[in-house]
């Protein structure tokens, strides 16, 4: 239920106010111009937890967590970073 995933470092989060199911997929993209939040491949921008922010993943090594309002020990998360200029 309402998961997010939080920076460690500052506590900024960004995540969604809904209830998932097994093998629901949440993608988020925080991409400048091309933000975006999908559950299983629909947008659900609209879900987005109040207090949230598209958090750009810095150089470096930085330190995520995950979090929920309830369900916590079934739900992980992938990240992944692609680098847009090389």
């Amino acid at each position: 239920v309402n998961p997010r995933i939080i920076d460690s470092a500052t506590g900024e989060y960004i995540g969604v106010n809904d209830t998932l199911q097994g093998n629901d997929e949440i993608t988020i993209c925080t991409l400048k111009g091309q933000k975006s939040i999908s559950k299983n491949g629909a947008n659900v921008i609209d879900k987005i937890l109040e207090g949230s922010t598209f958090m750009q993943i810095p150089t470096g090594d930085t330190e995520y967590t995950i979090g929920a309002d309830s369900g916590i020990d079934n739900l992980y998360f992938t990240l992944s970073f692609k680098q847009r200029y090389i």
